[in-house]
């Protein structure tokens, strides 16, 4: 009798031990998970206005050095680090950048206009507006590429596209050039 209860408190032991050691494995998972999905939050990102990027990036496309290609992990476009970025998109081969100043950054593959400017393609430059005429208080509230063009709205509901414009993606004529035009239909 005396084994048995023996054998039954070390059995309990054991598993309050394992019992023990599997709750708090649980909650420690349960607070990192908490801790990185916090972090990792659009606001927490909004909030900081930085620009990361990661994979393989075809003509330095966020890179910003002529050395490296491909990021495993994200990392930060140092170029853009003092600059608030309140939205991002991405073309094939090109990105644009709106920042909370109002401007329309873009880099990457310069061919067709889709920069939208005569810039270093390695790094984020303003793109050209100068056929963008604002009234008072107007601004840009929205960015997007496509494949090899882009196109930006402002708060006026006013639409600009510019880059290529073989299928008339960007409106108007068989070939806009570069700089943002008024959309046409």
């Amino acid at each position: 009798l005396f084994y048995l209860y023996l054998y039954l408190f070390i059995y309990f032991i054991l598993f309050l031990f394992i019992y023990l050691f599997y709750l708090f494995y649980f909650i420690f998972l349960i607070v990192a998970i908490y801790l990185l999905q916090k972090s990792l939050t659009p606001l927490n990102r909004a909030e900081t206005g930085n620009v990361y990027v990661w994979g393989q990036l075809s003509y330095r496309v966020g890179s910003l050095d002529t050395t490296t290609f491909s990021y495993k992990e994200p990392t930060m476009v140092e170029y853009l680090r003092r600059t608030r970025v309140v939205q991002i998109a991405a073309g094939a081969v090109h990105i644009l950048c709106l920042t909370s100043d109002n401007k329309i950054l873009s880099w990457g593959c310069p061919t067709y206009g889709r920069l939208g400017h005569d810039l270093n393609p390695t790094i984020p430059s303003p793109v050209d507006t100068v056929n963008v005429v604002f009234t008072m208080g107007e601004k840009w509230i929205q960015i997007a590429c496509g494949h090899q063009h882009n196109v930006a709205l402002t708060n006026a509901g006013k639409v600009y596209c510019w880059g290529r414009n073989e299928a008339g993606q960007c409106g108007g004529a068989a070939e806009a050039p570069p700089p943002p035009q008024p959309f046409t239909h």
